[in-house]
């Protein structure tokens, strides 16, 4: 490429020219060429020149129309080395390349950076990347986005079933005034649920006139009925000890005629009550 077989065009005003020359002779003799007009040694090899011409008709552009139209046809390269040449181009090499450049940018050749491109004008300078190496790049760039992807996907599923067995296993719901309200001693007092348990199955715990335990269960009573119908055990606290109320002094309809006048004396009946599995707590 720029030799004598395949001269390169140096542009209108020689600005192709002076984009290569600029590139100076550290970034060309190891590609065995020379920003000079002479032939100077490198190493034990030769640094040649660059040959150009202002002529459009016979001046190369690329690498590739140099392959083509002057290497190919004269059989320019000889021995083993042209026998790998055609034999890697032959067997898809040589599109192979071409579709890597034309893929990723600024970049030549699949083994080391190259001086050409191989199928882009020269007007466009020198390549600094290696092909493959940028496709290796673009491929790791891929799978750390595809890897974040999942790691957030599993943020996501984790979180999912963490909500998923908070609902299915229960939760402690506030009821407060699903089941009744009664009064003691003029203020309102809420009987709420606080157990997983659907309001309309609570089953109180009471005693009859002869002490003895009873069990209401009946789901066509209402609360405020069971409550009536037996002597209820009360807690003002579930720490403290029950304070036994008779049952037919409690109601809904009742409640604001009804005197309690067995609980006058204690001051720190609460305000609300709440039910836990099994026991009643007012």
């Amino acid at each position: 490429m720029c030799s004598p077989d395949c001269r390169c065009y140096e542009g209108e005003n020689g600005e192709i020219k002076e984009l290569w020359v600029s590139y100076g002779n550290e970034a060309l003799n190891p590609y065995l060429k020379n920003a000079g007009d002479k032939n100077m040694a490198y190493g034990n090899e030769t640094a040649y020149p660059f040959k150009w011409t202002d002529d459009k008709l016979l001046a190369i552009r690329s690498f590739k129309q140099c392959y083509e139209e002057v290497l190919v046809p004269k059989r320019k390269y000889t021995g083993q080395f042209q026998q790998y040449v055609e034999s890697f181009f032959d067997s898809g090499g040589y599109d192979f390349l071409i579709n890597m450049e034309q893929e990723y940018d600024d970049c030549s050749s699949a083994c080391g950076i190259q001086l050409f491109y191989l199928s882009k004008d020269i007007s466009l300078g020198s390549p600094t990347k290696e092909c493959v190496g940028v496709a290796l790049d673009k491929a790791n760039e891929v799978a750390q986005n595809i890897g974040l992807v999942l790691f957030l996907l599993g943020v996501i599923i984790i979180i999912s079933i963490v909500f998923t067995f908070a609902l299915c296993s229960g939760y402690e719901a506030d009821r407060s005034g699903d089941i009744a309200q009664v009064n003691v001693e003029g203020q309102a007092v809420e009987l709420s649920d606080k157990g997983n348990v659907d309001p309309e199955r609570i089953d109180f715990k009471g005693l009859d006139e002869n002490k003895t335990v009873i069990n209401n269960t009946d789901n066509n009573v209402s609360d405020a009925d069971k409550l009536q119908n037996s002597n209820a055990i009360v807690s003002i606290d579930k720490d403290k000890e029950p304070i036994k109320i008779s049952g037919d002094s409690l109601g809904i309809k009742e409640s604001k005629e009804k005197k309690m006048s067995h609980l006058s004396n204690i001051t720190d009946f609460p305000t609300k009550a709440s039910y836990h599995r099994g026991f009643g707590v007012l």
